[in-house]
This record gives structure tokens, C-alpha cells and sequence, in this order.
């Protein structure tokens, strides 16, 4: 599909949302190199919450608010910690590991892109 689009003259992608799709984040790279892969905030909180059961959900989501509207990486890093540490994420340490390894914890993640809509931090790209 990448390599379709680009067949189709798109030179240049600055940010791609996808769902978590294995390999699709390599394939995105392969044909835009300078592309940012971010995984969708639903796609990941959805993920996050298959671990927590029925009756926990609402609470569940209330908890991990805080993350995805944090201002910046260290705010939602820090959230995302006192989230582990809460007795929801005790209680269903699967849910704060999916955030950690799917959202904020690599650098082509949700929130790690410096060039983020709530970023201060303009990014400069270089031409291909």
C-alpha cells in the first residue's frame, strides 16, 4: 500500500496515525524514511483497556486521561508512572506495560514526536 501511494506521486509524509499493525510502522519507514510513525490514541487505549475487566473500565479510563493529555512527554511519562503505581494500574499491570511499550515509551511513539500539535519544539526536516 506504501509503495502504491508513492507509485502514485506522494514524495513526502510528515506524520502517519496508524493502528499498531505489526510491520506497518517498518514499511511506513522503508518508503518515507523521514516519516513519524504515531500510534492512534484510540488504537492504544483500547489496547491498554483489553486488560482491564468490565466493571473497572470507566475508572480504567479515567486513570489514563491524564497520559494522552499531558502537555509534553516528561508530564505524560510521569503520569503514565503515577499511573502504575495507582492501585488500577496494580491491579492490572498489563494495561500500564501496553501504554508504556506501545505508547510512550519509544521514539516514534504518540508522544514523542517534537513537532507534536503541543510541542514547543519545531523540528527541522531534511530534504530528500
Amino acid at each position: 500500500m506504501c509503495a502504491e501511494l508513492r507509485n502514485r506521486a506522494v514524495r513526502d509524509v510528515l506524520i502517519v496515525c496508524c493502528d499498531g499493525l505489526s510491520g506497518f510502522p517498518e514499511a511506513i519507514e522503508a518508503t518515507w524514511p523521514h516519516a513519524v510513525v504515531q500510534t492512534c490514541t484510540v488504537h492504544l487505549l483500547r489496547a491498554a483497556m483489553r486488560f482491564v475487566s468490565y466493571s473497572d473500565r470507566k475508572k480504567g479510563g479515567r486513570g489514563v486521561k491524564p497520559i494522552y493529555t499531558a502537555p509534553t512527554d516528561e508530564v505524560a511519562r510521569l503520569e503514565l508512572d503515577a499511573f502504575a503505581a495507582s492501585d488500577l494500574g496494580r491491579r492490572y499491570p498489563a494495561a500500564a506495560m501496553t501504554l508504556r511499550t506501545r505508547g510512550s515509551g519509544s521514539s516514534r511513539s504518540w508522544r514523542s514526536h517534537p513537532s507534536s500539535a503541543r510541542s514547543s519544539v519545531r523540528r527541522t526536516r531534511s530534504s530528500p
